[in-house]
């Protein structure tokens, strides 16, 4: 289960990237995802029962209060991040 601390991709610092596929199921309200690849943002909105695969760099926003998503990937792969404003991408650190 994954809820979003924001409430608009406008509040977003960070992207991050897994090595594999995450599949994304909104339940409970609205949900947004940032989503940018190659540079590009992206806004999807996705609706209760509604799902999206992501391999792209991503980040989730809540639009409605009681929504959050399910979210369906593998138990092993490593994570980077990019900063929204700087471009930057850097490697998980544990």
């Amino acid at each position: 289960m994954y809820l979003p601390e924001f409430y608009s991709s406008a509040d977003i610092d960070v992207l991050e990237k897994h090595t594999c596929s995450e599949l994304f199921i909104c339940t409970g309200g609205r949900m947004g995802l940032l989503l940018s690849e190659d540079g590009v943002e992206n806004e999807v909105i996705l609706q209760p029962g509604e799902a999206v695969m992501v391999k792209a760099y991503h980040n989730g926003f809540r639009i409605d209060r009681e929504g959050f998503f399910m979210v369906v990937e593998q138990t092993s792969f490593s994570t980077e991040y990019v900063d929204r404003k700087t471009g930057r991408i850097f490697p998980h650190e544990d």
